[in-house]
């Protein structure tokens, strides 16, 4: 009896034992499965925020961003959940708040905005909610002053010449005259029965021009405020107004469709445009006076030249299609090269005068932009919204990227100091440069190769810099003084790629001569030469561990060497499959961690191989040879540059794309991550070199 129940005990011991392990195993399946979901929903998001972005929905793009924070989601609320978050979330945040400055304090739309002639001092009007004028600090942003008195919403600001008076105008006819220093009410008037809806000070400060919603512009003398000279051309709401340079012409539209201009001397129309199939909300002249912009509820921006024979002309030039909705604002910038024009689509574009073509588009709004202006040096521009803020923008930046100088040939290598400080470039022009990446100056030019350089890197730790390229030889430089400090001469054929081992130790070099070649870098001499490859070794990577070296050739393979011995190491589960056979391999990367190695190939597809396990992966998307990769420092992110002028991030789990870079108008030849992950470096064909910055850590907390 006693025998039976120990037996039955044993049993469902055993039992339970099982038991547990088996709801073991399938909580680990569950969570797998779940981490998958997330992964998905993660990379999902990404591009989903991307294609926010490049539609200018900027709350869509944070509201995606915010829910991918670690326990962010409705689904994925735990503290513990893992953060995916790597460049390309960083890098969408920090385009959402590209702006200098976001000037926050109004509660209703801005409708209008002027910077003074000095610069100093943006003015900035808002509607019905607020009817305010703000006047801020150009330099710092800060709020200095609040002007009050306005009834109703304020639908224009005009500063004089000399800065000393401010003009508002708002919705229901009312004009107020300012002391911007003093922020005191100088006089006060009723200028029409409707609104006042433009208003314009011509150059000399004498005389101030207005809008009126009846269809009139007037003019009044701005010291004694006198009866007004009335334009009665427009039979509907005028929108817009705005004095030539010269002060002697004046343009005006609204919402008959119609451009006209006047003699301001004499109220004498002297020309006038149709082209626009809606109303126009904005018209301006450019600084040599020739041309005019005007910006319409059709989308559309259109050139007008200003044609002075015996009578005045207004021609047609051109009409500049792009934006998604109604056009509300232009103004040329002080140099006349470019126009602005802002859209209720909530970007502004700018466009190139000579040959009218878009230039780059701004984006951060939430809501449409009403309102732009420059500064007097064109060095800023404000943009009032729909959304009660005010930005100004730096116009000395792209917002996406920073472009560097070009080469004057093409690019075919980059890497970044150990310090992320230094950024160095080899092209076909003979020359490394080495650029500053805050201020994305040349620091220095290197000199001594007598062909071009198709391969550059910095050691690990030291000062060191390795060359290499057409004229075969390998030269090591001291990036602190910029000198030559070693020529490593051995290879029969130009050097494609060079790389140091991860102690700086050791170099490795690949060569059209087949070869891979491992250097000494103390004692400058040659340590070994591995042969096996058939045809040029486009690229060498080490391994983490600093034992294994990896190389990839135009023989279609992809090797890897025993860095100790020299000795081919064998691939787990035999020879590389398909896809990673049959194909030119054109650049290798180890991952951080060592387990992970990537192949990028001549049709454009990626390889990633898992070491431990010996499972491959194919990432799909370029549409051409894959030049180079770099994994992210985080060891969450690969990235791709490809002929297709295209950089690809991808996810390392799924497969997928997390952000694709559409920048470059000529082949990409090298991309690089800096070693905090904050730059993503690439070049390409024309010369190119494009730093993507993403945002800091800090920069990304959400205020409580």
């Amino acid at each position: 009896m006693v025998a039976s129940v120990a037996v039955l005990l044993v049993s469902a011991v055993a039992a339970l034992a099982v038991s547990t392990a088996l709801i073991a195993r399938e909580r680990e399946k569950t969570q797998q499965q779940r981490d998958e979901a997330r992964r998905y929903w993660y990379v999902g998001d990404m591009n989903l925020a991307q294609q926010a972005w490049e539609g200018a929905d900027v709350d869509r793009v944070l509201r995606l961003l915010n829910r991918q924070r670690p326990a962010g989601g409705a689904d994925f609320k735990s503290a513990a959940t893992e953060d995916l978050r790597s460049f390309e979330w960083y890098y969408l945040w920090r385009l959402c708040h590209g702006a200098r400055f976001t000037l926050r304090g109004h509660q209703s739309v801005v409708h209008a905005m002027a910077v003074s002639p000095d610069g100093r001092t943006i003015a900035s009007g808002s509607g019905n909610r607020d009817r305010t004028v703000k006047l801020w600090d150009a330099a710092t942003g800060r709020e200095l002053a609040t002007l009050q008195g306005h009834k109703y919403a304020i639908f224009s600001v005009a500063y004089t010449s000399d800065g000393q008076i401010l003009a508002t105008g708002d919705e229901r006819g009312y004009a107020k005259l300012w002391n911007p220093a003093t922020g005191q009410e100088r006089r006060s008037f009723r200028a029409y029965d409707v609104g006042v809806m433009a208003m314009a000070f011509a150059p000399d400060g004498k005389t101030l021009a207005t809008a009126g919603g009846d269809g009139k512009v007037k003019l009044w003398d701005t010291a004694s405020g006198a009866e007004p000279v009335a334009f009665g051309g427009h039979k509907v709401r005028v929108r817009s107004i705005a004095f030539s340079p010269d002060g002697r012409m004046l343009a005006s539209a609204g919402d008959d469709r119609t451009v006209v201009i006047w003699d301001a001397a004499t109220g004498k129309e002297l020309a006038g445009g149709r082209g626009h199939s809606d109303w126009i909300h904005s018209v301006a002249f450019a600084p040599d006076g020739k041309t005019v912009a005007s910006g319409s509820r059709d989308g559309t921006v259109r050139i007008w030249d200003v044609v002075k024979l015996d009578v005045v002309k207004l021609t047609e030039r051109a009409s500049l299609t792009g934006h998604r909705g109604p056009v509300t604002s232009v103004r040329f910038a002080p140099d006349g090269k470019s126009l602005a024009s802002a859209s209720e689509d909530r970007t502004v574009k700018f466009w190139e005068t000579t040959t009218w073509q878009e230039q780059v588009t701004r984006r951060g709004h939430l809501k449409g932009v009403q309102s732009v202006a420059f500064s007097p040096d064109g060095t800023i521009l404000v943009t009032g919204s729909s959304d009660w803020t005010v930005k100004v923008w730096d116009l000395s930046r792209d917002p996406e990227f920073v472009s560097l100088q070009k080469h004057t040939e093409e690019v075919r290598s980059l890497a970044f100091s150990p310090d992320g400080k230094t950024l160095a470039t080899g092209g076909m022009d003979k020359g490394v440069k080495l650029w500053d990446t805050t201020t994305g100056q040349v620091r220095a030019t290197l000199e001594g190769h007598t062909g071009s350089v198709y391969a550059v890197a910095f050691a690990p730790v030291g000062q060191m810099l390795a060359s290499g390229g057409q004229d075969q030889i390998v030269k090591l430089w001291d990036r602190a003084s910029g000198k030559a400090v070693a020529s490593l001469q051995g290879h029969t054929g130009p050097v494609e790629a060079v790389a140091f081992s991860p102690d700086g130790k050791i170099l490795a070099t690949g060569s059209q001569d087949s070869t891979v070649k491992l250097w000494d870098v103390a004692a400058g001499q040659l340590r070994a030469t591995l042969h096996g490859h058939k045809l040029a070794v486009e690229s060498v990577a080490f391994a983490p561990d600093e034992r294994t070296l990896a190389s990839g050739s135009n023989d279609q393979t992809v090797k890897l060497w025993d860095v100790a011995t020299g000795k081919e190491l064998a691939a787990p589960e035999g020879p590389m499959p398909e896809p990673f056979a049959q194909l030119s391999i054109l650049s290798v990367a180890f991952s951080k961690d060592g387990t992970l190695l990537a192949c990028g190939y001549r049709d454009g597809t990626v390889g990633l191989w898992d070491r431990s396990t010996g499972k491959r992966v194919t990432l799909s998307g370029h549409a051409g040879p894959v030049k180079s990769l770099a994994f992210a420092p985080d060891g969450k992110t690969l990235v791709s540059a490809s002929d297709d002028k295209t950089v690809r991030l991808w996810d390392l789990l799924t497969a997928q794309e997390r952000l694709t870079l559409k920048v470059h108008t000529d082949a990409l030849r090298c991309v690089a991550f800096s070693p905090d992950g904050k730059i993503l470096a690439s070049a390409s064909a024309d010369g190119a070199v494009n730093l993507w910055e993403a945002a800091k850590d800090e920069e990304t907390v959400l205020p409580d």
